[in-house]
């Protein structure tokens, strides 16, 4: 029994820590996938923080996300570019389908940064959910 009630205590906290890591300095660090929903939610709860697009410049010009950065992924100062960004503000990162955005959010967590979210689905999702 006592061995059952400790699985389910390291379960309960496994899963209340999820898209969470501690950072070197025990900083908590959000690192989650939002679904388009949840993406609109976060952001009006969050009205300071910084919305990137990592699509191509040629992609961002085709329509984007209200109020956001357009970084390339695909440019070879990418990791410059983000290097520059303040890595305590809270930021929201999307692409056309997920997949850039993910390897962004996850370059800028190994450089530091503590907050972050991503568009699961990406700008093709968020369009089909009646967005501009």
């Amino acid at each position: 029994m006592k061995n059952l009630i400790l699985i389910l205590a390291i379960v309960s906290a496994a899963c209340s820590t999820s898209g969470q890591k501690k950072n070197s300095t025990g900083e908590v660090k959000v690192n989650e996938k939002l679904d388009v929903a949840t993406f609109q939610s976060k952001l009006k709860e969050l009205p300071n923080a910084i919305v990137v697009d990592v699509r191509t410049p040629e992609e961002f010009a085709e329509g984007y996300i209200p109020g956001a950065q357009n970084i390339n992924f695909n440019a070879p100062d990418f990791e410059q570019k983000i290097s520059a960004l303040d890595r305590n503000k809270t930021y929201f990162v999307y692409c056309k389908a997920g997949t850039r955005s993910a390897k962004a959010v996850s370059k800028m967590s190994e450089l530091g940064f503590t907050s972050l979210y991503s568009l699961d689905g990406g700008y093709m999702a968020w369009k089909e959910k009646g967005n501009q």
